[in-house]
């Protein structure tokens, strides 16, 4: 059996095929463009319905914590009892609001596990926080128990304590939360993007492959028709100057009576295939209208993820106007540490002018009778020389001499005041040590001399350490140096006071000084109880201390330590448990 080709095929055979195969080709651009679509909704509907809640019920928690922290830190500074309440109604609210929020993330997680979105990485950092919100729940029940008991202090220790240890932890956990949400939805919208730009470059391929391969049909075919009908040429004239009703018949089976009979069903055909390409035209209009308002939409969801992603914007800044608030709060406790080491240090100073005070008042009276005395013995010796009487006054007088042990009174007289001497001389030099401590608010560096200051800050605590520490200096020669005196004053007075507080019963504080080419260097080492590696390596901490409640605010080798950085210098500690501690003060040699 002879192959069958192309060309011998019936025009109709041909139309089918070509027609056929731009419509394989159309339906199969559309399948695949409904498919991406689907695809895509789904992609988005996830996005907005689970993973975002789940994303915006963390990011509440997190504003929450941060406001309930904020809370708590206010009501340790509130006065009166209503503003105590309304922060504590402030607190259970902001508590409230976080058990709703947990709610709510809890409600989609098992969504979200059927979905598969719920990664491990996220279950273990929602259980952690989990475990940390109910401590820190505790530790806030009982801060609140603690203030209605007017233990301020105490729960201001417990607050800045293991409950801000466990705050930081938690809220680390959060910030790691929302940072893999804000990833996932990134990821999410780069998927959905990635999804429609494919969609829409396979389409826009196929819509131009079917355009070249219908050119080429229809190319072909038109060649096909052409060959026939130009061999029916002298008939097809002759009709058309005759009966325009005529029709080409031939009865025969060859090539010309194939080609006019072809050519009748032609004209049919072409009319049908017209409106077959206007119908799918149609249809591919009507498909184009389905794909631009699905674009719409896209864009709405793109404007609506905008919004939410300026409402974050704005929580952020929320967080940051809080962090700033509680610095505030920090410095005013920076403050309170400053004016209590005021405080200390008037009752010391006090204490130390009281004494040659004292000393002076106590001289006064006794010199004021043996004065008085004298002035006896000169009035007889006047009434002697006025009255001639000498004899017998001269009696008078050596009897009163007698009487008031006239020499002793002479010598008492010096002693009381060369004391009275000693308690001013005494006086002025606590006075001008005063002085020369207390320049804690310059603006400008000054020329100063370190080991003054340093005997300014022991004039000070003199009081404080007389009974119980040995000071021993060993000065080197050093020159005066660009500094804040008064501030490193204050650090002087830090570390003195906690190498005194060190000491038990008594013991020995050694200061050095040296430098080099470009450093100053300051040494106070103490024989007290030392630190263990734990302690030491918070020393610097800010509220981190080791005393008793109520006898520290944990502040003061912090601000000295922040002093010392302001100089461009360096603190260092060396100690060990029941051997002492050792500051050493790294300061730059400028002049």
């Amino acid at each position: 059996m002879p192959r069958l080709k192309f060309k011998d095929l019936k025009i109709k055979t041909k139309q089918t095929l070509g027609f056929g195969t731009i419509l394989f080709i159309l339906i199969a651009v559309n399948l695949h463009s409904i498919y991406n679509m689907r695809e895509l909704r789904r992609e988005l509907e996830i996005s907005s319905s689970n993973s975002l809640p789940r994303a915006i019920a963390i990011a509440d928690i997190n504003y929450y914590s941060s406001n309930l922290r904020i809370a708590q830190l206010q009501l340790s500074f509130a006065k009166t009892d209503i503003q105590k309440e309304e922060h504590n109604k402030k607190i259970s609210k902001l508590i409230d609001d976080i058990n709703q929020s947990k709610d709510t993330y809890e409600s989609l997680i098992s969504e979200s596990k059927k979905l598969k979105l719920y990664s491990k990485k996220e279950q273990e950092l929602y259980v952690d926080f989990d475990s940390l919100w109910d401590e820190y729940l505790g530790f806030s029940l009982n801060c609140v128990l603690l203030f209605r008991e007017n233990k301020t202090e105490q729960a201001i220790t417990l607050l800045n304590g293991d409950a801000k240890n466990i705050f930081d932890a938690y809220s680390s956990i959060l910030t790691e939360m929302v940072r893999l949400y804000d990833q996932y939805l990134l990821e999410s919208v780069a998927r959905a993007t990635e999804t429609f730009l494919r969609a829409r470059k396979f389409t826009i391929t196929l819509l131009a492959a079917t355009i070249i391969i219908s050119l080429i049909m229809a190319i072909a075919i038109v060649r096909l028709i052409t060959v026939p009908v130009s061999r029916l040429e002298s008939a097809a004239l002759a009709v058309g100057e005759g009966d325009l009703w005529v029709n080409v018949k031939y009865r025969s089976k060859d090539e010309l009576g194939t080609l006019a009979t072809a050519f009748n069903r032609m004209i049919k055909s072409l009319r049908e295939a017209q409106e077959k390409a206007e119908e799918k035209s149609a249809k591919l209009e009507l498909q184009w209208e389905v794909l631009r308002e699905t674009h719409d939409e896209l864009q709405e969801k793109s404007v609506l993820l905008e919004q939410q992603k300026q409402e974050t914007e704005q929580k952020n800044a929320d967080l940051e106007n809080t962090l700033d608030r509680l610095k505030e709060a920090q410095n005013q406790l920076v403050q309170s540490e400053k004016m209590a080491s005021v405080g200390q240090l008037t009752a010391g100073i006090a204490h130390e002018i009281n004494n040659p005070i004292n000393f002076v008042s106590a001289n006064i009276k006794p010199l004021k009778r043996d004065v008085a005395d004298i002035i006896d013995v000169l009035k007889k010796y006047e009434q002697a020389v006025t009255t001639s009487c000498l004899d017998s006054n001269f009696e008078e007088v050596d009897k009163l001499k007698k009487e008031i042990d006239f020499n002793y009174v002479l010598e008492e007289i010096d002693k009381l005041l060369d004391g009275i001497e000693e308690g001013a001389r005494r006086t002025t030099e606590i006075v001008k040590g005063l002085r020369n401590f207390s320049r804690l608010d310059e603006d400008e560096q000054k020329l100063s001399d370190i080991q003054q200051g340093l005997e300014s800050t022991l004039m000070v605590l003199h009081n404080e350490l007389k009974n119980k520490v040995q000071i021993k200096t060993e000065y080197g020669n050093l020159p005066q140096i660009l500094c804040y005196p008064g501030k490193l004053n204050q650090v002087f007075l830090n570390i003195l006071q906690n190498a005194n507080q060190a000491i038990n019963e008594s013991g020995v504080i050694t200061i050095k000084t040296w430098m080099d080419k470009s450093w100053v260097y300051i040494s106070i080492k103490d024989d007290g109880n030392g630190m263990s590696e734990d302690v030491l390596k918070r020393v610097f901490e800010p509220f981190y201390t080791t005393k008793d409640v109520g006898k520290g605010t944990g502040l003061g080798l912090s601000i000295s330590y922040g002093i010392i950085h302001d100089h461009d210098g360096d603190i260092e500690v060396l100690s060990k448990p029941g051997k002492g501690s050792d500051f050493i003060i790294k300061l730059p040699y400028k002049y």
